[in-house]
């Protein structure tokens, strides 16, 4: 029996998933993602999202003072 700790796995993400769930186009999505506005892994030539870390991500949007437009966030 092995005694290291299995993470707890989520299915990642497609950019489409990732854009439904931001409310943002895809190309909108892509472009975010390759410039590190959004977190992404690339899979060779793949991008896939975690979606603990974009839900972090809007998390960290809506608590910088920046006003948050994704994610069904409202206008103050």
């Amino acid at each position: 029996m092995s005694d290291i700790p299995t993470p707890t796995r989520e299915r990642l993400w497609t950019v489409r998933e990732a854009a439904a769930f931001l409310r943002l186009g895809r190309n909108t999505v892509y472009e975010w993602a390759a410039t590190g506005k959004l977190p992404a892994l690339r899979l060779g030539s793949r991008i896939r999202f975690e979606p603990s870390a974009l839900r972090q991500w809007v998390a960290l949007q809506r608590g910088s003072g920046v006003p948050a437009l994704v994610a069904g966030a409202r206008r103050p």
